[in-house]
């Protein structure tokens, strides 16, 4: 492993389970790697110098090689791909529940859940195998692929969709969620996702507890999603105690690798009175970045996740809505 941050595991092919994963740790088949909170993120980087990438909620398995490629399997999350520049590159293999995808010298990324895996190549190529019914196709450069285990269609390659600086999350329109439990509606939401208890493992350091919602933005749109820096992330949602809130998100750059997490804390001051609806508009421009060295600023990356959480305590953290909203306040796309 060349990078860690955040809270991780490791499941060794030989039974040993480790918190708190270190720079430099070497891998072998039959390990697995776990991302487990929010701003988590690993990068390994191989023999040929090519490396992948997974971020917060995401589950690797390292594969045993077969005929000279690389394997792994990408259980659940995201994961980003980036061949060694001006060298000869191996074949690499990755697995998901739903496909089979051999990278052939590509820069990819790949969303995934039990059910449900979206692959987009933005440099180089990569021949993908539905596990369904083995229906193949090769998906080129500037292209993507989606497979289901509940859709039968034929599988098949579009180009990459322009962006959009809009975005809005239903909660109601979104089945899965990363993290989070499923409330009762009211009489004025249709959707309620409340935190669920993360323990947070801190090396050298007693663990915390984390009470989070976590929201996959590839879940809710077919378009990738534009961060602009004078744009504006809107939270609708409630808290039963009187308790900061941290709001994050995740990115990546626009078509290509991860680029980091952002967050920000909003005092209960600023939230309202406990028991009751609050909204907040936070300007991207007042997030922090986590990852200073992949990206100082949101500005034209694309969105790939986002969530809001308590520390320590909880507070009954709801979230019912979630909206990108650019400077003017229009919903359209991107330029």
């Amino acid at each position: 492993m060349s990078k860690v941050t955040g809270s991780s595991q490791y499941f060794g092919s030989n039974g040993r389970i480790e918190n708190g994963l270190t720079n430099g740790t070497s891998l072998g088949a039959g390990d697995t790697l776990e991302t487990r909170s929010c701003d988590a993120w690993i990068e390994l980087k191989l023999r040929d110098g090519s490396t992948i990438t997974i971020a917060g909620h995401s589950t690797l398995r390292i594969l045993d090689a077969e005929a000279g490629r690389k394997r792994f399997k990408l259980l659940q999350g995201n994961l980003w791909g980036s061949p060694a520049p001006g060298a000869a590159v191996e074949p690499l293999f990755i697995h998901t529940p739903t496909v089979a995808a051999e990278m052939l010298g590509a820069q990819f990324d790949i969303q995934t859940s039990p059910t449900e895996t979206m692959l987009r190549v933005n440099e180089g190529s990569a021949r993908v195998r539905r596990n369904l019914d083995g229906s193949a196709v090769a998906v080129p450069k500037g292209h993507q692929v989606a497979a289901s285990l509940s859709r039968k269609e034929p599988l098949s390659v579009t180009p990459q969709p322009r962006p959009i600086n809009y975005w809005a999350c239903d909660l109601w329109q979104v089945p899965e969620v990363i993290l989070g439990k499923w409330l009762p509606p009211t009489g004025n939401e249709r959707a309620r996702l409340g935190a669920d208890p993360l323990l947070w493992p801190i090396p050298g350091r007693d663990s915390v507890m984390l009470y989070a919602v976590a929201i996959a933005a590839w879940k809710s749109t077919e378009r990738p999603v534009l961060l602009k820096f004078d744009s504006r992330l809107r939270f609708r949602g409630r808290t039963e105690r009187a308790q900061t809130v941290r709001f994050g998100f995740s990115a990546q750059k626009m078509r290509g690798a991860f680029a980091g997490k952002f967050e920000m804390d909003v005092q209960p001051a600023s939230l309202g009175p406990a028991g009751e609806t609050w909204e907040v508009e936070l300007p991207l421009r007042d997030f922090r970045p986590l990852q200073p060295q992949l990206s100082s600023s949101p500005d034209g990356l694309e969105l790939t996740d986002v969530y809001a959480l308590t520390i320590k305590e909880d507070a009954g953290l709801e979230i019912n809505h979630i909206e990108l909203v650019p400077q003017d306040g229009s919903n359209k796309r991107a330029p």
